[in-house]
């Protein structure tokens, strides 16, 4: 379980803290290589090995120090890198930010050369001889790896009991639990520990995002804008902020954190899809259309005129969202990978059917219901409406319990 860190990724602007890293580094034998800006720090960091270590001055800026501390921490593999962080001052927000990544040790820019070898001596003793947590988290890591998820879940359910308000190993659960689809549960251990810890952003993230694939949208949106508040760098959370406010209809305040998202990291998919259903539910097509430009694939293009279609009917224009609808299937016709193909075709004719039944236009939306069936057999859903549509004749007023795919 012990690690050594022989190599020192490190991304500065100041000449005398490089300096002072330098120094540090020498002094304990570890090969360092400086990157000029954050993107050529992830193009190197992305080829290394996690013992890595990787050292970040916050006076880069803050938006790109927290994006590369972001990119660094893996959701699957929790305290897997060792990361420092070098700060003028301990700001409270800076330090949740950082702890919100993992980062393990922080040093003032202004400390002594003894602070910053002090710091770089305790962070090496804890890779080498990790204490308890650590080695326990690891193991999970090395399930999670190996694809158990269950065996996770049942190691962290065994921690809780020794360390129950342990706030990492809540989340762990918690993220396990919600990768195998058991919101319910993880939504409880979230919602204690939230009550417990309002400003622990790591919890935080992870209550608002539980609570959106719940489908208690206005409560996630609270979660995550107070989130925000203290870390409005995280590019996740703006997406996931951003997606709910969409699905509220709330277009401009969603557009604006996708915007946010993009000047932040402007290769962003999610943010580029996100702003181009915007445009799409503010009825501004060539602004959508600029921005699909960007996209190389035929499933993102479908993607976004699949989402804006949603927005169109529940904003009662449902003309339009039929024909968004259509656009979307002729945006992956030229889709290679025919089974995705055919399944993603299903889906959308089984949109376009329940769009015209919410239009109660029942009649026209049986053709398109035989088309999602006869693309993919185990189509339940579209049985079960065709089935109700064909021996009660129902109306779309009697059949909205019926969700889109």
């Amino acid at each position: 379980m012990s690690r050594s860190i022989l190599k020192a990724i490190y991304i500065t602007n100041r000449s005398s803290v490089g300096q002072r890293i330098e120094e540090m580094l020498k002094s304990e034998g570890i090969a360092a290589v400086q990157a000029e800006d954050c993107q050529a720090a992830w193009d190197i960091i992305q080829h290394e090995n996690d013992s890595t270590l990787i050292v970040i001055d916050w006076n880069i800026g803050a938006a790109q120090a927290a994006l590369l501390m972001q990119r660094c921490s893996d959701p699957v593999k929790p305290g897997s890198r060792p990361l420092m962080l070098i700060v003028s001052k301990k700001d409270p927000d800076v330090v949740a930010i950082a702890t919100e990544y993992g980062v393990t040790q922080i040093i003032s820019a202004d400390g002594g050369q003894g602070d910053y070898g002090s710091r770089l001596q305790q962070l090496i003793r804890d890779e080498s001889d990790p204490n308890q947590i650590q080695k326990n988290l690891r193991t999970v890591v090395a399930a999670r790896a190996s694809g158990d998820w269950k065996l996770s879940i049942s190691l962290l359910e065994d921690l809780l009991l020794k360390s129950p308000d342990h706030p990492v190993l809540i989340c762990e659960l918690a993220y396990s639990l919600m990768h195998e689809g058991h919101l319910k549960p993880a939504k409880d251990h979230l919602q204690k520990l939230f009550k417990r810890l309002p400003s622990y952003l790591r919890g935080s993230y992870l209550y608002g995002r539980c609570l959106m694939l719940i489908g208690d949208t206005d409560q996630a949106i609270k979660i995550m804008t107070q989130a925000k508040v203290i870390n409005p760098y995280d590019t996740k959370r703006l997406v996931d902020l951003g997606q709910s406010l969409l699905k509220r209809n709330q277009i401009r305040e969603a557009r604006g954190n996708f915007e946010e998202v993009s000047k932040i990291d402007y290769k962003n998919l999610d943010a580029t899809i996100g702003r181009s259903n915007c445009y799409f539910a503010e009825g501004n097509a060539n602004q959508a259309l600029k921005v699909l430009r960007e996209f190389s694939s035929p499933l993102d293009v479908a993607s976004v005129f699949n989402t804006a279609a949603l927005v169109s009917v529940r904003q009662g224009r449902y003309s339009d969202a039929i024909n968004l609808y259509k656009e979307a299937l002729k945006s992956i016709e030229s889709n290679a990978a025919v089974l995705v193909r055919n399944q993603v075709i299903a889906k959308l004719n089984f949109n376009i059917g329940l769009g015209y039944v919410r239009w109660e236009k029942v009649e026209d939306s049986v053709p398109y219901f035989e088309k999602a069936i006869s693309l993919d057999e185990t189509f339940e859903k579209a049985r079960r409406v065709l089935k109700r549509i064909k021996d009660s004749q129902s109306s779309g007023a009697n059949m909205d319990e019926e969700t889109f795919e």
